[in-house]
């Protein structure tokens, strides 16, 4: 068996576990609870997430613009001194309040990351600490005029609520918008994402084709999740081919122009999106799109720690084995870097220095099932 506690370049081999030290980012019902809800802009404020969108698709009118600012300003100063950690802005924030949040961010020394709809390139340039969601850079790249168009429609909440009230529809709203991407704006947009240091979170096994190939895997999950409430067929644009290759190719690109890519999934706490598992059959579609196993186990590991270390001084991220570093490491009995499905051959795992057997990890899950038995 190979047990080691060496590097990646070893023989032997391990994987250090960055969660149990990582502020809490998830969404669904691992999330923390919500502290405060603020009518400005859709703004929702918890100790460990803040979150900034946008109810409608109103421009701002001139004499309001002063008053918005100072608004979100202010709920910043408020978050800031409650302890927030760092700011999420979601998908149909409108442009122009995004530099006021970063540059307001910024003083308190607040990272933001978000879903960034509109420019990608633009939101790396004024400072944006991550992407996390990256099917939305095919929308951010396409031509303008049909972009331009499509984000208005999305950001009505009454016309968004009406056509794309699911994730799979959302998909389906935005699907032309693959076949009309500008080109040499994408390259550019690459580029610039790449010298920023602009990282970019994938959640590949959250899309509907994926989880229609791990179908077998996730009915298996189900005794360690909450019941999934009653889903509504997927439109084919949310599980053909395309969508798949699509984002495949994405992720190529991304390596090849330099742009740090993360290992993330939304963590929902459900047979769909279970924490640990989908976390793993993240990192197996990443080698299908094209990455090495090597480059799939570090967007899990050293890649976000050394992201994590700048943003985040006090958090003790994980990222290597060494004395002193955090003892959070998983041990398993065969090589990932010779197949990434090795990753889920776990032995054993030490959490925060303590050792979890074989016998400690059944003991968890059977609890687990338990617990997921008897939702509150």
């Amino acid at each position: 068996m190979n047990r080691g506690m060496s590097g990646l370049g070893g023989k032997r081999t391990c994987r250090a576990a960055l969660s149990p030290r990582l502020p809490n980012c998830c969404s669904g019902r691992s999330s923390p609870p919500i502290s405060h809800h603020s009518e400005i802009g859709g703004f929702q404020e918890g100790r460990l997430r803040l979150v900034i969108c946008t109810t409608n698709n109103n421009d701002l009118a001139p004499a309001g613009v002063s008053a918005e600012r100072a608004g979100l300003c202010q709920k910043l100063r408020d978050a800031a001194r409650g302890g927030a950690h760092y700011i999420s802005v979601v998908q149909n924030l409108p442009e122009q309040r995004l530099p006021v949040i970063i540059d307001e961010a910024r003083k308190w020394r607040l990272p933001v990351t978000g879903a960034i709809v509109s420019s990608w390139a633009e939101a790396a340039r004024m400072g944006l600490a991550g992407y996390d969601h990256f099917v939305d850079l095919y929308r951010s790249t396409a031509r303008v005029p049909e972009r331009d168009q499509f984000l208005r429609l999305y950001r009505d909440s009454a016309f968004r609520n009406a056509t794309a009230p699911t994730r799979d529809g959302m998909y389906a709203f935005f699907a032309p918008l693959r076949s009309l991407r500008d080109e040499s704006y994408y390259r550019a947009s690459l580029a610039t994402m790449a010298r920023a240091g602009t990282p970019v979170t994938t959640n590949m096994a959250s899309s509907m084709w994926a989880q229609q190939a791990n179908a077998a895997a996730i009915n298996e999950r189900r005794r360690y999740a909450y019941p999934d409430p009653p889903q509504p067929p997927p439109p084919p644009t949310a599980v053909d081919g395309k969508s798949r290759d699509g984002l495949w190719s994405d992720i190529r690109d991304m390596r090849e122009a330099g742009v740090q890519i993360l290992a993330g999934t939304t963590a929902e706490n459900s047979p769909r999106d279970l924490p640990g598992a989908t976390l793993l059959d993240e990192l197996e579609w990443l080698v299908r799109a094209g990455l090495t196993p090597r480059e799939a186990l570090a967007a899990a590991t050293v890649t976000p720690a050394a992201v994590i270390r700048p943003l985040f001084p006090r958090v003790r991220a994980a990222g290597k084995v060494a004395a002193g570093a955090p003892a959070d490491l998983v041990m398993l009995e065969a090589n990932p870097l010779q197949d990434i499905a090795n990753a889920r051959k776990i032995f054993g795992v030490i959490a925060n220095g303590r050792w979890f057997g074989p016998a400690e990890r059944q003991s968890l899950l059977e609890r687990a099932a338990e617990l997921a038995s008897h939702p509150k």
